[in-house]
Formats: C-alpha cells, sequence, structure tokens
C-alpha cells in the first residue's frame, strides 16, 4: 500500500514533457582564402545547428490560472564543447499563465528577435538571416539576443492582434558598478494574423552599457509580412538597426530580406531567399547580398531532410559571413570583400 502511494502521488500534479531538437549538417565550406588564414580557405565541417534539450510542464492553480515553467539548454552533438556536450542555457523561465496572457521571469528571446525568427526560411541553416542583421558593429553586443535577467510578457490573441513584452533588468555586480555602465534592454513587438496574412513589428533599445562605450544607446527596428496561397508561401523582412562602428560613432544599417517556398510533391517544398545589408551610414562599401536557395523533404512529421547552398556578396570592406550568424555550428572568419559560400546537407529531428 506504501509503495503504491508514493507511486500514485505525482499524478496529483502536471506532468513534465521532455523535448528538443537533434540538428546536424555536413557542410562543404569555401571562404575564398584572403591574405590570412582566419578565412579557412575551402573546409568541410559537421555542425550542429541549434540542437537543444528541454523539459516543460505547467500545473493548474484552478480560476483559470497555470504556473508555467521551462528549462532549456544546447546540446553540442557534434562534441565540440568544453561542457561535454551541454552548452549554452536557452530560453529558460517560470512564470504564471491565464486569459490575461502568459507572464515569464528568466532567459529569453527578445521579441524583436523572435520577429526575425519568424521570416526567415533558413533558420538555423546556412543562410541565415542573421548572417546580416545579428551583428551590430564592433564592441556591441549585436541584436538577436537571447538576454539572461528577463520580465517577459506575452499577451493572448484579441481579433488576430497579440504583443509581446520584454525587459532585461541591469544587475550591477563587481564588473558592472558605474552609473554610466546601467546595461538594461527593452523590447516589444506586435503581431496581426487575418487567414493566410500575417505581419509583425518589433521596437527594441539597449541602454549604454550594451557596448564598451558606456555613453551611447542602440536601437532597432524590425517588419516583417507574409502570404500563405497554399502551394507558395511568400515572405518579406525589413530591418533599420543602429551599428556601434567605434568610440562616441553609432551609425545605421537597413537590411533587407525576401523569400519564397513551394510545394512540389506532398513532402517536398523548394525554397529560396534574398538578404540585402546596406552599407552602414557614414562609412564605405560595407554592405552585403546574400543568397540561398533549398530544397526540404519531410520524410515523417518530425523528421525533415534538406539541401541547401548560399553565399555572400561582401562589399570591398563587407565581412559578412553565410554560416555563422545565428543558430547554425562551425561558423567561418571571412576577410573583407571576400565571397563566402557553402553546400550543406542536413538532418532536423524534433521530438
Amino acid at each position: 500500500i506504501a509503495i503504491a502511494a508514493a507511486v500514485a502521488a505525482p499524478s496529483a500534479f502536471a506532468a513534465a514533457t521532455v523535448y528538443g531538437v537533434a540538428h546536424m549538417s555536413v557542410d562543404a565550406v569555401q571562404n575564398e582564402k584572403g591574405a590570412t588564414t582566419a578565412d579557412n580557405g575551402s573546409v568541410t565541417n559537421v555542425a550542429s545547428n541549434s540542437s537543444r534539450l528541454g523539459i516543460k510542464g505547467s500545473e493548474d492553480l484552478g480560476a483559470g490560472l497555470k504556473a508555467v515553467y521551462q528549462f532549456e539548454t544546447t546540446i553540442a552533438l557534434d562534441g565540440e564543447s568544453t561542457t561535454g556536450g551541454w552548452g549554452g542555457q536557452r530560453n529558460s523561465y517560470a512564470g504564471l499563465a491565464g486569459s490575461f496572457g502568459t507572464v515569464m521571469l528568466g532567459i529569453h528571446d527578445t521579441p524583436f528577435k523572435l520577429v526575425g525568427r519568424k521570416y526567415d526560411m533558413f533558420g538555423d541553416q546556412i543562410g541565415d538571416m542573421r548572417n546580416l542583421t545579428a551583428g551590430a558593429g564592433t564592441g556591441s553586443a549585436g541584436f538577436d539576443l537571447r538576454p539572461s535577467n528577463v520580465v517577459a510578457y506575452a499577451s493572448p490573441t484579441f481579433g488576430g492582434v497579440s504583443a509581446m513584452l520584454a525587459y532585461a533588468a541591469d544587475e550591477k555586480n563587481s564588473t558592472n558598478n558605474a552609473a554610466a555602465a546601467d546595461k538594461n534592454a527593452y523590447s516589444a513587438s506586435v503581431g496581426y494574423k487575418a487567414g493566410k496574412f500575417g505581419a509583425d513589428l518589433a521596437y527594441e533599445n539597449h541602454a549604454k552599457g550594451w557596448t564598451t562605450d558606456a555613453s551611447k544607446e542602440m536601437t532597432g527596428v524590425r517588419l516583417g509580412a507574409s502570404y500563405d496561397f497554399g502551394t507558395v508561401k511568400l515572405q518579406g523582412f525589413y530591418a533599420n538597426q543602429d551599428s556601434y562602428v567605434a568610440a562616441n560613432t553609432i551609425k545605421t544599417r537597413n537590411i533587407y530580406g525576401i523569400g519564397a517556398s513551394m510545394k512540389v510533391t506532398a513532402a517536398g517544398t523548394i525554397k529560396a531567399q534574398v538578404g540585402m545589408a546596406e552599407k552602414v551610414s557614414g562609412t564605405t562599401s560595407t554592405g552585403a547580398n546574400m543568397y540561398a536557395v533549398g530544397y526540404d523533404h519531410a520524410m515523417s512529421k518530425n523528421t525533415t531532410v534538406y539541401a541547401a547552398y548560399a553565399m555572400v556578396d561582401n562589399e570591398a570592406n563587407g565581412t559578412f559571413t553565410v554560416n555563422g550568424g545565428g543558430g547554425h555550428g562551425d561558423a567561418s572568419t571571412v576577410n573583407a570583400g571576400k565571397d563566402p559560400s557553402v553546400f550543406s546537407v542536413g538532418l532536423i529531428h524534433k521530438f
């Protein structure tokens, strides 16, 4: 009886869900080797791309209120980690959810980042739009952030409209204790969905401590829209983001993206995406164009294999890469003016 009671007791609580993504690829990289070996030249990489493991769950508190939680970490499936395969912490939080929406406390992607992820047809693959959007100049934390010490709120959907707000708190410590080194960030987004049309707008502000120059703030705006015709889906993306150039010098950069996908069989989808990063204002030839094409084949509901090719055409002073701006592993370093390209085959399994 005692053993049966001990086994039955946990059933009074909500069961936790274990989930994850195993995403591996083989990448043939051509970086047009420049004056130094930093370009890596022609190499073959076996990459783990945002592979992750998580636990999440909730408990019904009554009166329409739930306690929610999530713990998620990166897993380096290629073995390239000093922590035995466990990588950096991903979205992890505790919070409350109800008819009012969801409030979360922990570490979490900013709404600004999530809008960029929503309008990217090559997320975590080569050709990921974060190759153009993530960086914001030397000495800056950049955009597409997952900050710590976050208070976030996600609203329910009313008439197709939803919103998300996030604040990353400035926590003083031994390395960040001066008034001029305040390090907090605000991020917000609003989205609209009506049938096959969707659009999102986001804004983000980084306080002065997010750059090596404690006297400068940085801001960004993003806009995305898509329309799903059924067989064909079209989407577009625009961003205006500050870029930290040097001491007391913050400039802006416009970034554009357009993509299309088409189902060619019940399981097969071809896709293409073009991204353009204009030069940073006040600089010369610091922009780039990025091109990506690919084929995804769904082997089951949870498993997809793919092949993709992507390249970046850098201007004379551009240093953008095609495989290192975000969730794709084994990034390359590119010398100014060089035009990297990558052919990749990969497998994604979600559970």
